[in-house]
Formats: structure tokens, C-alpha cells, sequence
């Protein structure tokens, strides 16, 4: 650290305001979130942030499980119908520590890992404070305001925001040490980590770094390009090292994204946003949104009452403070007019995409209309500018007394305003407790600043307003935290939710018969206010829904094409409810069992032939007597462009009858008759169906062994024919027949098969994570050069080296 800092009027030494800030960090945790760390309450949200409920906790129970049974994650049936499922969450550090903690308990582990993210992200921030010359006390409330932002706090109940806090905060300490003291090592890593967990940050971290990288150099060195060139390539180095560390997590994440409907199928947002005019503005709503959640998180309501922009979790998360707000902008009161002009512009490149959206659009490289990451950078400027000010203040005291006034006149006309026309239904009423509240806070903050123009008195000042920040952080993240509905541990414990019957049921199930087949359930058993379309996960069966970020390219196209889903909806590529209630495509899919609450239901299956097997609690478990193995044949083939042009309700007829083929090779023409659209007849009856299910059942895959990962089996055929596979087509899965290596082929919009000769045929099955050896041979090279130069080389190089 700096030793040549000039204290303030509060001595402390640098790890003593570690050891406090840590303290309170602590503290301030205990209180907003007791009954969480007491266990009074599952940190697990019913609300707008259910997806803690219906994508994160399922995710954790399923690779939990998985790693104890089937070892390094792969591929599974339980997402969707397969999915790659790595590397998942196996490059969050935070979230392997669930994984230890095991699929039984590791609910109550969850908030023990948030607090663990808000001190990390709380201790790197004042770390990254002290490298700017910030004094120890201020560099504490520093670290305080950032662990308790809104983006920290209010993100963090959905989870992965408090990670991206936590790698941002890393990432400007390991910035600052390379800038300042030419200590190299902390920016690979961090990278390294950013790509390994969450991939897509760093696109959005760069684009902060660029600006700022700009403005730290320029207020650090002057304007000396050639030399902050330089220092930008080395910077790139680095980055590239830690690129290449994360490398065998990093390929599979970035194929993942690739691989998916969001990015390569028809729901991408991007021809959508970039349509959006150039120069528009945002509406009304949006503008007092953001202006209303600098004061609070919930001036407009918590969870899912809140009534502004978006929703709650996805408007604008700009809450570090309220001294931000009043001492932002104090700190263009003594700089020079040059740098008054610097700072201006580094504030406007955050400030230009909140009034005109495309140039956010730009930021999330046109993938959503989002803020997230976003939020928190616009609260990093807000909190940089009002730590530079507050330090100056703590140590000459120099407050701007007219500037302050002003600010204070205008944060309350912002909060008296009174916003709501008749025509802006939508904008919520604003809390008059919590205005209230910040009312008493900025004229509290107001008075002990004034103090602080005493030199006397600002030590008592000092501690006096820092006293009250952790009064207002307290206060205004419990209320974000509890306010809402959440699963309580009596609830998690009791035979409800993920608990219900249907657990019993699927036991019974595997019980009695231990082949591979999918189950559906007409219910959902997530007690969140959205429906739970992950239970297979938590449950432990094979299904056919699937919440997920990016869901497998080929089983949304399956889903579209087949009139399932709407492919070009966003929401729905990531929303996808499966086949449920899809007749012919559930026993084509080998769905064997319906799982059925209402009786309603149980009675229209059993009409259309079902047959009732047992009733375990609420749960009447149905089989389908039509249902297909997971491989059966063809000995005809559609050419893909014939069976598209037929309507919905005949794709589905078609695919009872023949194999759908991308382009027919010579093999497949010779060995398979060609079926055209023009044969197949609407007329399609209860007794055809039944006999289309007969024939393709005349041959099937007898399974010996499967897994996840591997599925063994024989079939015997009197004559060549297509083995189909219910299994979405994914480079990772390769086939032998008889010991060989066979052409695995995307067939039936989006699943795999592969041509058989006639005779007894040997299938074997095995998925291998594609680039996993490229990813671990170039993360270890990566890793060893890395390691090699830090032992050889003092890890400093200088960051101003000509």
C-alpha cells in the first residue's frame, strides 16, 4: 500500500480498518439476515425471485447429485430431454462449496454463501480503496456502501448478481496493483475466474474497463500514449494467461451460449434491438425508475409489488447509499478544470445509456433489454465520486456548502414529485415510509458534514456518520431481504413442494422398473409464484421441461417445428414446458409415465387409454401403453424440406411413420424407402396410431446398461434400418456398432440416429464434454506458464515500462 498517505483526522492503520470493516460487515449480515443464518427461514424466493426456487436450487440438488454418482458433470437427461450440463456451475467457486455441503443440506448453506460473497466483494473493494490514496475510515464505509448496494443485496437474492459484484470488485483491485505497483498476478486470476463462472461478464467487464482503464491512466500518468499503449497490450497478455487458465471451462461455456436459441436459433433479441432508434429515449416510467431506486431499493415497492420499470430484479439496481447521492458532486469542486472535464465525461459514458437505451443494447451486445451488470457500474461511478469527495472532506474538511445545499434541494424535489399521471397506471405509489426515512437520512448526513467543516469535531463526525451508514444499509437491505415471500425451513421440511408425493412416487417408480424412460407430470411442484419446469432435477427423474439461460439448440427446434413452442419468443426458448398433453409426441419422446394430481386430468388420460398403475398420496401414476424405447427404427425416410412444408398436425403423423433426414446420402437412399408428404393422410385414427407404434416397436434397442453418459444395448434386424434415438443431437455423443465408430446424424429435427446393417448389432453410446481435452490441456500449459513466470520472474512488471 501507499505509505505516503496523508491521514485523516480518525487514525487507524490499514489492517486495523481491515479487521473493522470485516466486523461490520459481519454485524450489519447478522441482522439482515437472521432468521436466514438462524434457520428460521430457507434463503430461497417465491417472488419475482423465484428463480432461486426454480433454476438455481435445482441446478445445485442436480450436480450435487451428480457428482456423486456419475462423477465429472456431462451430459443429463433431467434437463430438458439432455443437455451438456458443464461445466454449469462447476466453475463458481462459491457454488462448489454447496456442492461439499451435499444435496441434503446445502439449502441451508445457501446465505452463509451470500454473506461469504458480500465480505469477499466488501474487503476487495476497500483493498481497491486504499491503492487510491483513500484513507482507512472512509475506505470502510467505502467497502460498507459497495457490500450493501442494491446490486450486491437486491442481486444477490437471484444469486448470481453477488458473484459479478464480488469478480468486479476483484478485478479493480487486481487493476489498480498492476496500474499503480506493477503487481501483475491478481488480473489473470481474476479473468481467469470471471471466465471460468460466468463467461459473458467479461464481454461487459471489458466495456468498463476501456473507459476506465482510460481515466485511471490519464489521472495516474498524464497523456503519454505510447506508453499506455504498451501498458494495454500487457494487459491483454494477462488477460489472454488467464483466458487460457479458465480454457476448460471457458470452450464449454462459450459453446453452450453458441449452441442455443438465444444466440443462434430464432428467439435472439438482436435483429429486435437493433432496430431500436439510435438517439430514443426511454419513457417515462423507465426515467422515474431509475431516478427512484438511487434512494432505495424499494421506494416502489419489494418483490413482486413493486410497480416500476420492468420488473424488480431487472430495473434499474442503483441503491449504494444515500451519502452517494448528497457528495457525488462534491468532488468536482476542487479539481482542476481539465480533470473536471475528465471526470465529467467518465460520468457521462455511464450516464448516456440510461436516458438513450440502444446504446445500453450495445452493452449487452443486443441480447436483452437489461440493466444488471450495468446497475453496477453506475453505482461504482456514483460511489468513486463520492469517496474521492468524502476524503477530501475527512481531511481538510472542505465542504461545499452551497453545492451541498443544492443537491440536498434537489434529491428532495426528486422524492416529492409528484409522478403519477393518470396515464402512467403501471408507475407504482412511492412508499411514504421509506421517503420518510431517507428524508431523516439526508439531513442527518447533511448536518454531520457541516460538522465535519469543524476540525475539531470531525473525528466524532467521522465515526458518527459511519455509525449511520450502517444504520441506513441495515435498515434498507432488510427490508429488501425479508420483505418478501420466502420458503420457510418448517415449509422446506414438510412433504410440500419438491417434497410432495410425486418423491414417493418416482421411488416406486425406479423401484419397479428400472429401464430408461422419461416421466411427465401434469403439475409442478415448486411452491414459487412461477411454474417449477426443473422438478426432473430436483426429483431425480428423466424428463422433458426445462428452465434454463440456454437451452439445447436442437430440442427448442424440435419443440418449434413441432407447434410445442413458439421458437422465435425469447421467453420461450428459455421457458420450455416440454411435451405434456402432447399425445403422439410424449410416446415418440418415451415418456412411459404421467404423474396426475387432479382428477380431472387422470380421467381424460385414462379415456384416451392410459392405464392407471398405483395412487401414492395426491400422485396417480398413469402409464402410456404407446410409448417408444428410447431407440427404435425406421425403414423410411422424409426429406426434411417435404416434411416441413407440411401443416403442424401432419409432422406429427409423419414422425410416427418415418425418419426425418437432413440431406439423404446415397447410404440412406439405398437402404431406407422414401416416404413423401403427400402420403400422409389426415386421417390419421386411434388404430393407425397404434399400429404405427407396433411397427416401430418391431425393432428396437434392447438396453443392457445405462447412465448419463453411456447407454449400451443390442438390437438384431432382418434388414437395414435407421436407429432413432430420443436423444437431442450434441457433437459430444459418439456411436459404435460392434466395436466401430459410426456416423451418429441429426435426424427428426434435432434428435440422432444412426443407419444399421441387418444382423445382430452391438450399440454402445458414450459422451465425452466437446473440448474438454483441448480446454484442460491449454488450461494447463496456461497454468504452468503462469505459475513458472511468477516463480522466475518478480510478478511485477512495470505497468509504465517503455
Amino acid at each position: 500500500m501507499n505509505s505516503n498517505m496523508t491521514n485523516s483526522s480518525v487514525e487507524l492503520s490499514h489492517r486495523q480498518g481491515l479487521v473493522l470493516l470485516l466486523m461490520l460487515i459481519t454485524l450489519l449480515s447478522s441482522v439482515v439476515y437472521w432468521d436466514f443464518v438462524t434457520f428460521t427461514n430457507i434463503f430461497l424466493y417465491k417472488d419475482i425471485g423465484s428463480d432461486t426456487l426454480n433454476v438455481f436450487y435445482p441446478k445445485y440438488i442436480h450436480l450435487a447429485d451428480y457428482l456423486r454418482s456419475e462423477g465429472w458433470p456431462g451430459w443429463s437427461f433431467s434437463q430438458g430431454m439432455g443437455q451438456n450440463i458443464f461445466p454449469h456451475s462447476i466453475g463458481n467457486p462459491f457454488e462448489l462449496i454447496l456442492f461439499f455441503i451435499g444435496s441434503e443440506r446445502l439449502a441451508y448453506g445457501l446465505v452463509y454463501v451470500e454473506i461469504l460473497k458480500i465480505s469477499l466483494a466488501g474487503i476487495f473493494f476497500y483493498l481497491y480503496l486504499r491503492l487510491l490514496s483513500i484513507d482507512v475510515l472512509t475506505s470502510v464505509m467505502g467497502g460498507l456502501l459497495y457490500a450493501f448496494s442494491g446490486f450486491m443485496i437486491l442481486g444477490g437474492t437471484w444469486y448470481v448478481f453477488s458473484v459479478e459484484a464480488f469478480y468486479f470488485a476483484l478485478l479493480l483491485y487486481a487493476f489498480e496493483r498492476y496500474l499503480k505497483e506493477g503487481v501483475w498476478v491478481y488480473f489473470p486470476i481474476g479473468i481467469a475466474l470471471v471466465l471460468a463462472g460466468i463467461s459473458f461478464s467479461l464481454y461487459m467487464y471489458t466495456l468498463f474497463l476501456l473507459p476506465y482503464g482510460a481515466f485511471r491512466y490519464y489521472m495516474s500518468y498524464g497523456w503519454q500514449p505510447k506508453k499506455a499503449l504498451i501498458f494495454v497490450f500487457k494487459l491483454i497478455g494477462l488477460a489472454l494467461v488467464g483466458a487460457g487458465i479458465s480454457a476448460v471451462f471457458l470452450f464449454s461455456n462459450v459453446q453452450e451460449m453458441m449452441n442455443s436459441p438465444r444466440v443462434l436459433g430464432d428467439a435472439s433479441f438482436f435483429d429486435k434491438l437493433m432496430g431500436k432508434s439510435l438517439f430514443g429515449f426511454e419513457g417515462f416510467v423507465h426515467n422515474v425508475t431509475a431516478m427512484m431506486r438511487l434512494f432505495s431499493n424499494d421506494l416502489l415497492g419489494t418483490g413482486s409489488a413493486f410497480r416500476g420499470w420492468n420488473n424488480y430484479l431487472e430495473a434499474p439496481m442503483f441503491y449504494c447509499g444515500l451519502l452517494a447521492l448528497l457528495l457525488a458532486p462534491q468532488v468536482f469542486v476542487t479539481l482542476e478544470r481539465k480533470n473536471k472535464v475528465i471526470y465529467a465525461l467518465f460520468g457521462l459514458v455511464f450516464l448516456v445509456p440510461i436516458i438513450m437505451p440502444f446504446f445500453r443494447y450495445i452493452f449487452w451486445a443486443f441480447a436483452g433489454d437489461y440493466y444488471r451488470l450495468f446497475s453496477l457500474f453506475v453505482s461504482f461511478v456514483l460511489m468513486f465520486f463520492c469517496l474521492h469527495a468524502l476524503n477530501r472532506i475527512c481531511k481538510a474538511g472542505q465542504v461545499h456548502l452551497p453545492l451541498l445545499l443544492v443537491t440536498l434541494l434537489a434529491l428532495l424535489a426528486l422524492l416529492f414529485y409528484p409522478y403519477v399521471p393518470v396515464s402512467e397506471e403501471s408507475l407504482g405509489i412511492i412508499d411514504g415510509t421509506i421517503r420518510m426515512m431517507i428524508v431523516a437520512f439526508l439531513f442527518v448526513y447533511v448536518g454531520l458534514l457541516v460538522i465535519m467543516r469543524t476540525r475539531r469535531l470531525r473525528s466524532i463526525a467521522q465515526w458518527a456518520m459511519l455509525f449511520v451508514v450502517c444504520v441506513e444499509l441495515a435498515s434498507f437491505s432488510w427490508q429488501t431481504v425479508n420483505d418478501r415471500s420466502v420458503v420457510s425451513a418448517e415449509e422446506y421440511e414438510a412433504r410440500v413442494g419438491y417434497n410432495d408425493s410425486s418423491v414417493e412416487a418416482i421411488a416406486w417408480l425406479k423401484k419397479n422398473d428400472q429401464g430408461f424412460y422419461r416421466i411427465e407430470k401434469t403439475y409442478h411442484s415448486g411452491s414459487a409464484m412461477h411454474s417449477s419446469l426443473n422438478d426432473a432435477k430436483v426429483q431425480g427423474y428423466f424428463g422433458t421441461s426445462s428452465y434454463h439461460s440456454f437451452n439445447q439448440l436442437n430440442y427448442i427446434n424440435f419443440l418449434s417445428v413441432l407447434g410445442v413452442m413458439d421458437g422465435g419468443n425469447e421467453s420461450a426458448a428459455r421457458w420450455a414446458s416440454g411435451l405434456v398433453n402432447n399425445i403422439f409426441l410424449m410416446s415418440l419422446s418415451t415418456v412411459k409415465y404421467v404423474l396426475v394430481k387432479d382428477d380431472a386430468d387422470v380421467r381424460r388420460y385414462l379415456q384416451i387409454g392410459y392405464r392407471g398403475i398405483r395412487k401414492i398420496g395426491n400422485v396417480t401414476i398413469l402409464m402410456n401403453p404407446l410409448y417408444l424405447p428410447l431407440g427404435f427404427t425406421y425403414d423410411t425416410y422424409m426429406e426434411k424440406s417435404d416434411f416441413l412444408s407440411l401443416p403442424v398436425s401432419l409432422k406429427r403423423v409423419a414422425l410416427m411413420k418415418s425418419a426425418v433426414i437432413e440431406q439423404a446420402d446415397p447410404s440412406v437412399k439405398l437402404k431406407l424407402g422414401l416416404l413423401e408428404g403427400k402420403e400422409i393422410s389426415s386421417a390419421y385414427s386411434a388404430e393407425s396410431y397404434q399400429a404405427d407404434v407396433a411397427q416401430r416397436r418391431a425393432s428396437f434397442l434392447k438396453i443392457s446398461d445405462y447412465s448419463h453418459k453411456r447407454i449400451a444395448g443390442t438390437i438384431t434386424l432382418v434388414k437395414p434400418r435407421l436407429l432413432f434415438f430420443t436423444l437431442p443431437f450434441d457433437s459430444g455423443w459418439a456411436v459404435t456398432v460392434n466395436g466401430h465408430p459410426a456416423d451418429l446424424r441429426k435426424v427428426n429435427i434435432g434428435f440422432s440416429g444412426v443407419m444399421l446393417n441387418a444382423g445382430k448389432n452391438e450399440i454402445e453410446l458414450t459422451y465425452t464434454v466437446p473440448y474438454l481435452m483441448i480446454g484442460t490441456i491449454v488450461s494447463t500449459i496456461s497454468l504452468l506458464v503462469f505459475i513458472l513466470c511468477a516463480w522466475r520472474f518478480r510478478p511485477v512488471i512495470s505497468a509504465r515500462a517503455a
